[in-house]
């Protein structure tokens, strides 16, 4: 038998090996034939292979990495991609302390940490750390810090940061896909004024599918959205929130990422009242569709 938390930290050359020969197999029919590889855990290298199916596109870069390991192939699923990752940096301070919520696979810690002076990673699930402590070693990230622990009941040793991240999980009972925001786990309409008094701001991924008008009734310390597309199609809403008692109209950046060129343009919420509320609203779903450039 083999044991998953020795194999992530003594990953073997013959291992990589194994998994540049089947990366196009039927990985069905490689589970199915796992006794003719005695020294291989089969059940993981179908895992690593189907992630990195996940992630050859929109992750080229850690795909290329074959030292790179994923602890569940859906982590790969809701993964950011890399041009999401590095357009979250120009939203960091060189000099911030970041502290990401919901760690998952840990891109965004990962690309927020080229930028940011340190990264606090959490994650409750015990795997999904032991993974994010690899890959951040083989990525030379050293000042992210893996923290293995619930991000709501941390928070009380929490005393200051300067940034919170969070992308609130977005499937509910029995794994459905959720997406309004009131669904999501954690709380972030709950959390915010909590998260607002150790932190002068807050970035949140927010689902592309969300109502950009309902989502800022829910959270009222917005002061600007980025509407974040790739290759033309809508891929993230991320919120700014910040500690402010001014009334501040939300600041509404469109950007259409490609490999080469960023996009922007932007919109002050309130400037043209309903009109530019229901243009705004097509823009986002045109930013979906291959044929607009939003």
């Amino acid at each position: 038998k083999h044991s998953r938390s020795s194999t992530i930290m003594q990953v073997t050359e013959q291992f990589r090996d194994f998994i540049r020969k089947h990366q196009k197999d039927d990985l069905n029919k490689l589970l199915l034939s796992a006794n003719r590889y005695p020294d291989i855990d089969i059940p993981f290298a179908v895992e690593q292979l189907a992630s990195r199916r996940q992630i050859k596109d929109k992750l080229p870069s850690w795909y290329d990495n074959e030292a790179l390991l994923f602890p569940a192939k859906i982590a790969a699923e809701q993964c950011s991609s890399e041009l999401t990752g590095l357009y979250k940096q120009h939203l960091v301070g060189e000099n911030e302390c970041v502290c990401d919520l919901t760690g998952g696979l840990g891109v965004d810690s990962y690309f927020i940490s080229r930028k940011a002076r340190e990264v606090l990673y959490l994650e409750r699930f015990e795997r999904y750390c032991e993974t994010a402590r690899h890959n951040f070693g083989v990525l030379q990230a050293d000042n992210i810090r893996v923290l293995n622990t619930d991000a709501v009941e941390y928070l009380e040793q929490i005393e200051q940061v300067d940034l919170f991240y969070i992308d609130p999980a977005r499937r509910g009972e029995g794994d459905k896909r959720v997406y309004a925001l009131e669904d999501c786990e954690p709380d972030l309409i709950r959390l915010a004024p909590v998260l607002l008094q150790k932190a002068p701001r807050i970035i949140a991924k927010i689902s592309p599918m969300a109502d950009i008008q309902h989502t800022l009734q829910l959270l009222p310390q917005t002061t600007g959205v980025h509407v974040v597309s790739v290759k033309n199609e809508c891929k993230e809403l991320l919120f700014i929130l910040e500690r402010t008692t001014a009334l501040v109209d939300p600041l509404i950046t469109c950007v259409n990422l490609t490999a080469k060129v960023r996009s922007p343009f932007h919109l002050p919420w309130r400037t043209s009242g309903i009109r530019l509320l229901e243009w705004l609203q097509v823009s986002v779903v045109f930013c979906m569709s291959p044929t607009h450039r939003c």
